[in-house]
């Protein structure tokens, strides 16, 4: 028989046991669930850098995790890679982290992703991916360089992609101004800046194009588009435009004068593009660089040249007319410089050459001229009118009238040229006066030609 005790520990014994098999045949009824412990999360990404999508389970147990993407492909098991894509892999940071890595995003990659748990039903959490893309320039579909001629419409491309989708301003450079100075061509539809039309148009993720309207050469430069979309880094592209015109030649002086035995440099400044032809020409010939003429070329930027003509040893023969002529495919241009001898300009050149003296006295003036010693006077027969010391003959008033009442005024009417100069003739002063202006030159000649008319 047992005893009272031996039955409590017998009682004691089957409770334990009833309790094991209790929870036994319980455990599957009162498990915890697995559930996600991460709110369902939205990912940006830049292209090209390491994308992570989130997915953290709690109570997992025995189920298994599983991601798949949009299309219900299989990517992942546990953490086993299934796809053939080397930039996919499970991250897990923690015991309860299944992150989806993807490094090296592309823009393709975007879209929804599904991490899921097999309990019955499936325990699913979304994750969409989005890629942002930096601007870049398509180089094969815009404008690399432009050559037009003047008058035509010019149409610049740059074709931009980029998510979001990128704002494309231009600008422009000058040609010959540092990479700083730049001017911005604002606004949209049409607007003018300086001499120039432009005309902006938006096409979208395509580009952008600018419409330069009856392009002249004040229009070129340099181009420069620049796309950004608030996805660095910004880029842009420089495009030359080049406008093509006749030449146009500028001369600083049109006149010349230079003494024999002296030299003395001829200056034309072309503007053209493209150069081309550019001389100097004398009777019609072209000048060559010789020991008598030297030609040089100095760029001046811009377009434009200096092309300069230095004439040695200037003899008799060297005065006259030259030429500056310069052509390109779209036209040419000429221009005529004079060069005359400095000293013979400044004489008064008689009406009528004559190989002895003649003398003509008006009033009280007399005129004397000819080629004696190659020297042409005009002296004043009566007092001094300039009360000049020690002779009352040395000068004349440039505001005289004469009896054909012509007035000559200026600031000269005696001069001495030739070997006489500052030496007396027949007892009378004569004196060294040079011309104020052609005016007065003209007037003088005038005056001689009613004295020995």
């Amino acid at each position: 028989m047992v005893s009272t005790s031996g039955m409590i520990i017998i009682v004691i014994k089957m409770l334990e046991i009833g309790v094991f098999f209790l929870g036994f045949l319980c455990s599957d009824i009162f498990a915890t669930e697995p559930s996600f412990d991460v709110p369902v999360v939205n990912i940006t990404v830049v292209e090209g850098k390491t994308a992570i999508l989130p997915c953290s389970v709690e109570h997992l147990g025995s189920h298994k995790v599983v991601w798949t993407d949009q299309w219900s492909t299989l990517l992942t098991f546990e953490i086993q890679r299934i796809i053939d894509d080397d930039r996919i892999s499970v991250e897990r940071p923690y015991t309860k982290d299944w992150n989806l890595l993807i490094h090296e995003v592309r823009y393709s990659d975007r879209g929804r992703y599904t991490c899921q748990i097999n309990t019955d039903p499936i325990k699913t959490k979304n994750v969409v991916l989005y890629v942002l893309v930096p601007p870049r320039i398509i180089d094969e579909a815009s404008t690399r360089d432009i050559v037009a001629r003047e008058g035509e419409t010019v149409t610049l491309v740059c074709n931009v992609t980029g998510v979001p989708t990128p704002t494309v301003h231009w600008y422009r450079r000058p040609l010959g101004q540092s990479l700083g100075v730049k001017e911005r061509l604002e606004g949209r539809g049409r607007s003018s800046i300086g001499p120039c039309t432009y005309n902006r148009s938006g096409v979208g993720m395509n580009g952008e194009i600018l419409i330069i309207y009856n392009v002249s050469r004040y229009c070129d430069g340099i181009y420069e588009c620049m796309a950004f979309n608030d996805v660095s880094p910004a880029v842009n592209r420089e495009i030359p435009v080049e406008v093509e015109f006749a030449p146009e030649i500028e001369l600083p002086n049109k006149r010349i004068g230079q003494e024999p035995g002296r030299e003395t440099m001829l200056e034309c400044i072309i503007t053209a593009f493209p150069q081309a032809l550019s001389v100097w020409k004398r009777h019609g010939k072209e000048i060559k660089d010789t020991h008598k003429h030297r030609l040089e070329v100095y760029n001046e930027g811009d377009h434009r040249i200096t092309l300069s003509l230095r004439i040695m040893d200037i003899t008799a023969a060297d005065y006259g007319n030259y030429t500056c002529y310069a052509s390109n495919k779209l036209g040419n241009d000429i221009e005529n410089m004079y060069m005359y001898d400095h000293k013979k300009t400044l004489r008064t050149t008689t009406p009528y050459p004559m190989t002895t003296p003649r003398r003509v006295t008006t009033g009280d003036y007399r005129y004397i001229s000819g080629h004696n010693n190659g020297g042409t006077v005009i002296e004043t027969q009566g007092p001094n009118p300039s009360g000049a010391a020690g002779n009352d003959k040395d000068t004349i008033l440039a505001d005289s009238p004469w009896s054909s009442g012509i007035t000559c005024t200026g600031s000269l009417i005696v001069i001495c040229e030739g070997p006489m100069q500052g030496r007396s003739m027949e007892n009378h002063a004569v004196k060294t006066i040079e011309y104020a202006s052609l005016p007065v030159l003209l007037c003088c000649a005038i005056i001689l030609n009613r004295l020995t008319s």
